[in-house]
């Protein structure tokens, strides 16, 4: 995420009260082709990827071959393999765990002048992932500070991450949803798969998403690659300004930290935004983008960048959130509040993952506890 001008308010003479953060994800690598962004999970972006300007930073995903994929072109597969990995468990212990879902927190070598409160809001991120799902499989992501992979985050940037995954075709992944449905949301969403909405595209999985749909069994590599700002400090006075504890409120003109990295989190397990850039390629969460419903009461697919597009489960007839036109297009609009998912978030404010971002994260194949 990169700090912006952006207002939600017509307050433009209130900048530092206005001030805000742009959140991208993994998805927004996608939809911006000319080069990496420097924001979240979409944000991220992959290693060796050239910064060619902060405005113009795609995010992206990598797809793995050798590993059951069934298409290419999404970019590098190399890097982010860290060292001394921290596997945090629901009890806040460490080790190896492999009979619940545990995500295993790798910090790379930059990460070795990372606070130990941001570690310690990371770990606390990952740990409310951890006690949500209820998937057996481990997550390996690894973690840069002021950086991601080998890419170093640009002045303004707050976070990035993205996943590595696979493609595979609709009627593939409609079935996989079927054969896991474990609440009711999600029989919904299977319910209402109807034709293919691609026309024959290929849909990307994370890694961490084609675990939790029984694919990828024997994959132990990574799995996605985040990296944060640095923090603001008396030797550091360009860094960010963050709170790491959301519990008691943000301190005004801090940024929350806890939220910034849920959100980098759910985009390395898969909540991205594709939208046919690379042609032809979506993510999972591309196919329940709606634009409204026709004459007869059918959702109408929203799959191209161009369309505003709202989310939904039961094929558009309810209108769960906006997604963001101006950002990130897997991210929530501002109509959604202060939540961990928007594509802009303002300094002062806790954003919290909200019941419609576990109903989303559950619509991806994710199991809820």
């Amino acid at each position: 995420m990169s700090k912006n001008s952006f207002k939600f308010s017509d307050k433009a003479d209130e900048a530092d009260e206005w001030s805000a953060l742009r959140e991208h994800g993994l998805g927004d690598i996608w939809h911006h082709a000319e080069a990496w962004h420097e924001h979240g999970s979409s944000d991220l972006f992959g290693p060796a990827v050239p910064m060619v300007g902060l405005a113009s930073w795609n995010d992206g995903a990598f797809l793995l071959t050798g590993v059951g994929a069934t298409g290419g072109g999404f970019g590098a597969t190399t890097g982010g393999a860290g060292t001394g990995g921290t596997t945090v468990t629901p009890g806040g212990t460490t080790g190896a765990a492999a009979t619940k879902f545990v995500i295993n927190l790798k910090y790379d070598a930059s990460a070795a002048a990372m606070p130990a409160a941001m570690k310690a809001a990371l770990a606390a991120a990952a740990n409310y992932f951890m006690h949500l799902f209820a998937n057996t499989e481990t997550v390996n992501l690894t973690v840069g500070y002021g950086k991601v992979g080998t890419t170093t985050l640009g002045a303004g940037t707050l976070g990035a991450a993205g996943p590595y995954g696979i493609t595979e075709t609709y009627a593939a992944f409609k079935a996989q949803i079927g054969s896991h449905i474990t609440s009711a949301d999600q029989q919904t969403v299977y319910n209402n798969m109807g034709a293919d909405p691609t026309n024959g595209g290929k849909i990307f999985l994370a890694t961490a998403e084609a675990k939790a749909l029984g694919l990828l069994s024997t994959y132990t590599s990574t799995d996605g690659i985040m990296g944060f700002a640095k923090a603001w400090s008396s030797t550091n006075t360009s860094g960010v300004k963050w709170d790491y504890d959301p519990s008691n409120g943000i301190t005004a003109g801090n940024y929350d930290f806890y939220g910034v990295a849920l959100h980098e989190i759910a985009h390395a397990l898969g909540r991205i935004a594709i939208l046919g850039s690379p042609a032809g390629q979506y993510s999972a969460m591309d196919l329940f983008r709606y634009s409204g419903v026709d004459a007869n009461g059918n959702g109408v697919h929203s799959l191209k960048q161009t369309t505003p597009a709202y989310f939904s489960i039961d094929g558009g007839k309810t209108n769960l959130d906006w997604y963001s036109t101006t950002s990130d297009l897997g991210d929530w609009a501002a109509s959604a509040g202060n939540d961990a998912n928007n594509a802009y978030a303002a300094s002062g404010v806790v954003n919290s993952f909200t019941h419609t971002d576990v109903v989303q994260m559950n619509a991806l194949g994710f199991a809820l506890l």
